[in-house]
């Protein structure tokens, strides 16, 4: 638990910045996503597991930003 722990909540606080950075009204709504993965993997202890999950959230979160941007320097 304290490995999860460890990577989990600093992962945790690096997403919501990044939703930060999403137009306001998509803001809460991948805050919301971002909780309820969470919640879904509370339960999960394989660190390889846990590895695999924290750069697949990653890499979703730098793809929303990005597809943000992007609308925005089309408008």
């Amino acid at each position: 638990m304290s490995g999860s722990l460890s990577l989990g909540l600093p992962l945790y606080r690096e997403l919501l910045r990044l939703t930060r950075q999403l137009p306001s009204e998509a803001r809460s709504y991948y805050a919301r996503h971002i909780r309820q993965g969470f919640k879904n993997f509370t339960d999960e202890a394989d660190p390889e597991r846990l590895g695999q999950l924290a750069a697949r959230a990653r890499e979703d979160a730098r793809w929303v930003v990005e597809k943000y941007a992007r609308q925005q320097r089309r408008a």
